[in-house]
This record gives C-alpha cells, structure tokens and sequence, in this order.
C-alpha cells in the first residue's frame, strides 16, 4: 500500500468551471432569478440532470428572514417538488394537496420546522409558499419533477403565524 498526499480544498473555494471535470457544484446563484421578491429568489436549473426530453429541475431557492405572515400559497398540480435544506432554521407552512378544489383547506394548514438536517418532499398540488426563516438567509435546492410547464395555482392569504412550541 502506498501513500499520496491530497490537497483538501473547500468546494466554496472552486470555481464551477475547476469543478467541471467531476461534476457540478449545487447552490450558487448565478444570473437573473426567475422569482424576485424582497423574502426570496429563485433560480430553475441550477444544476443540469437530464436530456432535453426529461421533465427534472433542480433549482436554487434563497430565503431571507420576514415578518412571520403568509400571504400567500401555491400549488403545481402536475409536479412533485423535493427540497434540501443547505442550512436550516425554517418554518413552512403548508396545506394538502385537494387538486378537485379552488383553493387550499386553511382547516388542515400546517407549519414545520426544518433545522436543516432533512428535507421535504411534496406532492403533486400541496399548498406551500416560502418558508419562513429564523436565520438571516437559508438555501434550498429544490429538485421538481413532472410537468414542468404546470400552470401554478395562487391563493393570496393574509395569515399571521403565532408560534407554539
């Protein structure tokens, strides 16, 4: 058996471009984002899985730290939507899926909290929004599988959360 001395290198510290030849490096926010708002940025395809023809995406979501209000939730009827915390300290709120419906049952709203050692995985049409953080930032790779084109469905809702514990 023989002995090599390796370097150890913070992935932080490597360029995308150094990383090619091994794969590619997950969470760097690069270009415009898609969404835009004061409490979050997202950005599709932060890391390419597939072909052309394959319905999978892998996204970066950026969180800043709001004001414990939901005004809003979404649903993709046709898509599944993994997230990975790469951090923690989040609330979500979210409301099952009813896909025969307009709108979520606020009766069975829930809130979670992730502390950035496990993630979610959510079914075609769950209610969900952005988390709330309890840090300053907290990222998520977000890995959407099904149609991708799904029309989303909006609820505007003005919920302000009081915590138990």
């Amino acid at each position: 058996m023989s002995n090599k001395e390796i370097k150890v290198e913070l992935l932080k510290d490597i360029s995308p471009k150094d990383f090619e030849p091994y794969g590619q490096i997950m969470g760097i926010a690069e270009g415009e984002p898609l969404e835009d708002f004061p409490y979050l940025c997202f950005w599709p395809k932060n890391v390419d899985i597939n072909g052309d023809d394959e319905e999978i995406d892998i996204g970066l979501l950026i969180c800043r730290r709001t004001k414990y209000k939901i005004t809003k939730l979404e649903r993709h009827k046709r898509t599944f939507e993994v997230l990975f915390p790469l951090g923690g300290d989040t609330i979500w709120v979210i409301a099952p899926p009813d896909n025969n419906k307009e709108e979520p049952d606020l009766s069975r709203i829930r809130a979670f909290y992730l502390d950035g050692t496990l993630g979610m995985c959510l079914h075609k049409g769950t209610w969900h929004w952005a988390p709330i953080c309890l840090k300053e930032t907290v990222k998520f790779m977000v890995l959407l599988k099904g149609e991708l084109e799904d029309p989303t469905d909006y609820q505007d809702l003005n919920l302000e959360l009081k915590l138990l514990v």
